[in-house]
């Protein structure tokens, strides 16, 4: 299972891609759960999600698929020897486009969110594949080498093994928030406070704004801030460029962070989830007082309340507008029709929507 712009993904066994959401027509019912405030299930009832499915041995019965990954615009699928990249850009279009690439991937820097879909090589070259016919390589300062990055819409932050930030902003809400004013859409070396002070390891982007972490257990953000997504609501007028900001709460050990469109999460050592802006709004039990916008869950409880085996950090999915917690994500699906889905929705009266979280029988 994977996530992309309000749509959720399965893969079943024979590596058929299978769409669910809302939509009219070809519908797959669907089992939902309410979850009240007080985290107790409530009346089940079924809701009808549009069905799209794609015969991938049919389309490629040549490529061996290993990891699939979401853009804004389409699916990508990395082959099992991580040296070509199938592109699909709808359901209606499924030969899609295929990378042939000359060095093996090492890591995807990429995101549902993001308009751009960036590799990195084993010879630690970024490449961009996203909406190209062949791939095209980004340059980055010499003797450059990539410790980890992430991208938002509009642009890509990636951090050297120095703790250098370097930064493509063509929107400029990122580059603007780690203080750099005057617009430049080319790759650059943006220097903080950061670099000289901690150690950034993990970097995600939502849909203007971006997060950082560090090894010292410390998190940061900066960008478009409306629902004090990038200035943890220590600033009252936000803006569309609001500067590098720390985050005051204790979140505890900090082990897995992730950008939502208009928002955060952060996964701790102790399984607690906490959300910060479009997730979970109405949920009246409030982790930080001062912070009426932070919502918190545990994956142990949620498991046992909704009867199922333990939710693990990695089964936490990002899936742009909406989050997904998927049991057991590494196992493909039998029939889609026998997988038990239970979307637990916000609480009621929520005005911010698209928050499930899925279980495998």
């Amino acid at each position: 299972m994977f996530g992309g712009e309000r749509y959720i993904y399965f893969v079943d066994q024979n590596n058929d891609i299978v769409y669910f959401g809302h939509g009219e027509g070809d519908c797959c019912k669907l089992e939902l759960s309410r979850l009240t405030g007080n985290n107790q299930l409530i009346a089940e009832k079924t809701v009808s999600l549009k069905l799209l499915k794609i015969n991938f041995k049919k389309h490629h019965p040549d490529f061996i698929p290993n990891e699939y990954y979401r853009n804004v615009d389409s699916i990508y699928i990395v082959d099992v020897n991580g040296t070509r990249v199938l592109r699909i850009d709808s359901a209606e279009n499924p030969e899609g486009h295929m990378y042939q690439l000359n060095i093996r991937i090492k890591e995807v820097m990429s995101g549902p969110l993001a308009n751009q879909f960036l590799i990195i090589n084993d010879r630690n070259e970024l490449w961009e594949l996203s909406k190209k016919e062949t791939p095209v390589k980004i340059e980055i300062p010499n003797d450059t080498v990539i410790r980890c990055g992430g991208c938002w819409n509009g642009g890509f932050l990636i951090v050297d093994r120095e703790n250098k930030i370097y930064a493509q902003d063509l929107g400029n809400h990122i580059r603007s928030g780690l203080g750099y004013s005057d617009y430049d859409s080319n790759l650059n070396h943006l220097s903080t406070f950061l670099e000289k002070k901690h150690t950034i390891d993990k970097v995600k982007g939502g849909y203007y704004h971006v997060i950082l972490r560090t090894k010292e257990n410390k998190i940061f953000c900066c960008g478009y801030d409306n629902m004090h997504q990038a200035t943890f609501g220590l600033k009252e007028d936000s803006s569309d460029h609001n500067n590098l900001t720390e985050c005051p709460l204790d979140l505890g050990e900090v082990i897995e962070i992730g950008g939502f469109s208009r928002g955060e999460y952060f996964l701790n050592s102790k399984n607690d989830v906490f959300c910060i802006g479009e997730m979970f709004a109405d949920f009246p039990e409030k982790p930080f007082p001062k912070f009426p916008f932070v919502q918190k869950f545990n994956l142990d409880e949620l498991s046992s309340l909704a009867g199922v085996g333990p939710l693990k950090f990695n089964d936490v999915l990002n899936s742009g507008w909406q989050c997904c917690f998927f049991h057991n994500s590494h196992k493909t699906m039998t029939k889609h029709s026998r997988t038990k889905e239970k979307l637990i929705e916000s609480a009621r009266n929520s005005k911010l929507v698209d928050v499930s979280i899925v279980f495998d029988d």
